[in-house]
């Protein structure tokens, strides 16, 4: 669900609160921290967005996916341009998983709420409870599309192999093109 688990809690929000994800999250997470952080890209902020540099080893990385049939599954279905990120089309559609952007300041904004218990600066995003049951483990094992061990919460990437620092409680995710945060 690499792609598909954002349309799927998307989907869940829509029913609940009325919202698409992308105006849930300026309107409840971005707007009240006053950072910059889109789920679809507006085109005025397209000059700040950086482009993803294709290197010599996607292709290999992508033959890896493709020889295992649970990372073909997982990461290539469908399989996507890996310079599809620096597309206006990409940029401005919402898709939760996969094309979240911000600034290195927006997220260390966002992830220090939820490292202070769930607000920062008078603006609460979670509950202690809610922040508790989002971070607690779901799912511990080999990942497949990586070949490596992960661990998951309820959205989180957890932190295994210090990943996200000498915290075992350390939470966070890691995005496309090497870009990563956590709390």
């Amino acid at each position: 669900h690499a792609i598909s688990f954002g349309h799927l809690a998307g989907e869940v929000l829509r029913r609940a609160d009325g919202r698409a994800m992308g105006a849930f999250v300026a309107e409840e997470i971005a707007g009240p921290l006053a950072v910059h952080f889109f789920i679809g890209l507006p085109e005025a902020e397209d000059r700040r967005a950086a482009e993803i540099i294709v290197g010599p080893g996607t292709a290999e990385i992508l033959g890896e996916a493709e020889g295992r049939p649970l990372a073909r599954v997982a990461y290539l279905n469908p399989r996507i341009d890996p310079a599809l990120p620096n597309q206006r089309a990409w940029r401005a559609a919402e898709i939760p998983a996969a094309n979240g952007h911000s600034d290195a300041l927006g997220l260390a904004r966002i992830y220090g709420a939820l490292a202070r218990g769930g607000a920062l600066d008078g603006t609460r995003l979670l509950g202690a409870e809610t922040l508790a049951a989002a971070t607690a483990e779901r799912c511990r094992g080999l990942e497949v599309g990586f070949d490596r061990p992960m661990a998951f919460a309820a959205g989180f990437m957890l932190n295994v192999d210090n990943e996200y620092g000498p915290s075992s409680v350390a939470f966070g995710h890691s995005g496309w093109g090497g870009s990563f945060a956590f709390a």
